[in-house]
């Protein structure tokens, strides 16, 4: 489980949630009618006893463990999600100095990257072996303020952990965490072993950690709810989801075309194919899935260009339809100039030939489409880099006799 980025959300929420219930507590704000004020006026000559008396209410508090802080705070009202608010941020702060001690406090001048942003180096694997087992630490120390995971899982991290692993009872959750997180240590040791170079023993290596952590789930997940889980946590779902983020799919769409890539998975996993013949094969089986309307809206919000291609429309003040009609059209001509590249019967002039061809017929329906200051406009985004590229005129290397 990734603690620390909830840990963090948390503190921030904290301070909401303080605020609301010292203004809930505030005579102040619980009564401004003059009665109120009368009432408030009569009750000044006692507050120098109150006063006095919170600091050691408070000094008793700090004195407290983790799970009597959280015990105590609860036995005084304090609802419980502010109680365990207030117990985590003391122990997440606790830890975080410890994590900041391990990572050498690295601090950097405002002009330079936040070094916090930013992966510790290769060369310190032995500090993200340390950083690793305090993340354990802190897990225990969590459910031993709290009590067992599965009884203590507040209502915000349940609703994470039903998007993410499905409607599974608590018990299981907590068991896929731990084979996630060991698994994932164990990758973590291979990656920093390879220093940055991948050979083919660091390969097997990390496919039989695959393996092994897809078999240890089965053991724990009946197949109802293995494939609930890989429809949310796959590596398959998640590259799925980035894919899709521009096209918003229904739940039905996004079902069809995780099993579509599932398929092609299994069918051509441990192929070797081309990108071409890659990207060929996929789109025969998502048009099966989606149909032809919806395919044609796929294949333009899912193209490399289509966010770029959306604020250049914004910027020209053209009809967000001219997307379409430029990708669909960046298809095409990219399609008859792979034909052209591959036809073995041409000599490389006349391919060559074909080929400036394409690119000037190309560029002509282009500026039918955006206008002359339009197209010149294109020509300066990364977007029309197909133009230049896959279009070009491509020459034999010179050989020396």
């Amino acid at each position: 489980m990734k603690l620390w980025p909830l840990f963090l959300a948390g503190s921030l929420a904290l301070n909401a949630a303080l605020a609301v219930v010292f203004i809930a507590r505030s005579p102040a704000a619980a009564d401004r009618s003059p009665a109120g004020e009368s009432r408030m006026s009569r009750a000044s000559a006692g507050s120098g006893a109150h006063a006095r008396s919170e600091p050691r209410a408070w000094g008793d508090l700090a004195r407290c463990d983790d799970r009597g802080l959280f015990g105590r705070l609860k036995a005084l009202g304090f609802p419980v999600r502010v109680a365990r608010a207030l117990t985590s941020a003391r122990l997440t702060e606790r830890y975080m100095q410890r994590r900041r001690a391990l990572e050498g406090g690295r601090e950097a001048p405002y002009w330079r990257v936040n070094p916090y942003d930013t992966p510790l180096p290769l060369e310190d694997a032995k500090v993200r072996a340390r950083l690793r087992a305090l993340d354990r630490e802190m897990e225990q120390a969590m459910e031993s303020a709290f009590g067992p995971f599965e009884d203590q899982l507040p209502d915000e991290m349940s609703a994470r952990y039903l998007r993410q692993y499905g409607d599974l009872p608590r018990s299981k959750i907590r068991q896929i965490e731990a084979v996630n997180r060991d698994y994932g240590e164990l990758r973590s040791e291979v990656r920093d072993s390879m220093q940055g170079i991948t050979l083919p023993e660091d390969r097997e290596r990390l496919e039989l950690i695959e393996k092994e952590q897809r078999a240890d789930l089965e053991q724990i997940l009946s197949p109802e709810e293995l494939e609930a889980y890989d429809l949310r946590s796959s590596s398959t779902a998640r590259e799925l989801r980035n894919q899709l983020a521009n096209f918003n799919p229904t739940e039905e769409e996004y079902r069809a075309l995780f099993r579509a890539q599932q398929d092609f998975l299994r069918q051509y996993g441990s192929t070797p194919l081309t990108s071409t013949e890659t990207s060929r094969l996929r789109e025969v089986q998502i048009q099966a899935a989606l149909g032809p309307e919806r395919f044609a809206e796929y294949v333009v919000t899912t193209s490399g260009s289509y966010r770029e291609m959306r604020d250049l429309m914004t910027e020209l003040k053209l009809p967000t339809a001219t997307i379409g009609q430029v990708i669909m059209l960046q298809r095409d001509y990219a399609g008859r100039a792979d034909s052209v590249r591959s036809d073995s019967a041409l000599t490389t002039d006349q391919r060559n030939a074909q080929l400036a061809s394409l690119a000037e017929e190309a560029k002509a329906k282009l500026g039918e489409v955006f206008g002359k200051n339009g197209f010149t406009r294109y020509q300066q985004t990364g977007s029309s880099v197909w133009l230049f590229n896959q279009l070009a005129p491509r020459y034999p290397t010179a050989t020396t006799p």
